[in-house]
């Protein structure tokens, strides 16, 4: 299993209508500007959101390593991926509101489906969150604007508690007492 990115090149309220309809073109999942998010189909459904890997090869740009063969019904990708749609344009980037809600969601779907938090630019074909562009041929998005470093931070589990020195908060507090 997968996570891919992609931007919508349209508004919310498009985006919206675009990727809610019954066996069309759809996503799971589409974040708008303010870092809201919008169901549209369930995870563990089936969205349209990758044409590469499908019926026609000569889509198929980058293929993971984790991905399963074409079963002749849908993109081999829609079977095996959530896919993520973040209202805007490539040409222009995204808000911080985005990259904000967009790095502890995918934490939260790695965790929850247990896959390792890689990205494609770092780890290639052995990457589970990887891009529209980098999949398909005829696709570029989320584009050259998307902030790559800042999810990978984002990604980085927290470091365990060091026992021998204290937090900030048992400092604070011991400093209370005294």
């Amino acid at each position: 299993r997968g996570i891919v990115l992609h931007d919508t090149e349209c508004s919310l309220e498009i985006a919206l209508a675009t990727f809610s309809r019954p066996g069309g073109t759809s996503a799971h999942l589409v974040l708008g500007e303010d870092g809201t998010w919008y169901r549209c189909v369930q995870d563990a459904d089936v969205s349209y959101h990758v044409a590469a890997w499908g019926s026609d090869p000569a889509l198929n740009r980058n293929r993971p390593d984790w991905l399963p063969p074409y079963n002749g019904r849908y993109s081999a990708v829609n079977a095996s991926t959530i896919g993520i749609e973040i209202v805007g344009f490539a040409a222009r980037g995204f808000t911080g509101a985005q990259y904000e809600a967009l790095g502890p969601a995918l934490v939260e779907l790695c965790d929850a489906y247990q896959l390792p938090r890689t990205l494609q630019v770092d780890e290639g074909t052995a990457a589970r969150i990887v891009s529209h562009g980098w999949l398909q041929t005829d696709r570029s998005d989320p584009g050259p604007l998307f902030d790559w470093a800042r999810i990978r931070a984002a990604l980085v589990p927290p470091l365990p508690a060091d026992p021998t020195h204290p937090t900030e908060e048992e400092l604070m507090h011991l400093t209370a007492q005294q």
